[in-house]
């Protein structure tokens, strides 16, 4: 994308509605936020949830946008039992 060296305008013609979106984007994604499908990002779950468990479906969309906890994988065929230390020796 190049620039008018003299009026500093874009030759992208796109650059003004992009900016106007990202001006807008708190505005924007408070619309989204306002159904619990756009908030959870379940468009098509939402309604069978609601279906199958109507007292808890929010709950359920809630907890899984969750980030879930940290598991950790040890190879122990490459590695002794050997506990690790903090310095990453055996």
């Amino acid at each position: 994308m190049r620039r008018d060296t003299q009026t500093g305008e874009s030759e992208w013609p796109g650059e003004r509605r992009v900016a106007a979106i990202v001006a807008e984007k708190a505005t924007l994604l408070g619309q989204v936020d306002q159904k619990l499908a756009g908030r959870t990002a379940h468009l098509m779950a939402v309604k069978l949830l609601e279906q199958a468990w109507p007292d808890s479906y929010a709950s359920i969309l809630t907890a899984n946008n969750e980030h879930p906890p940290l598991v950790l994988r040890v190879d122990l065929s490459r590695k002794s039992k050997t506990p690790i230390s903090k310095n990453g020796q055996g």
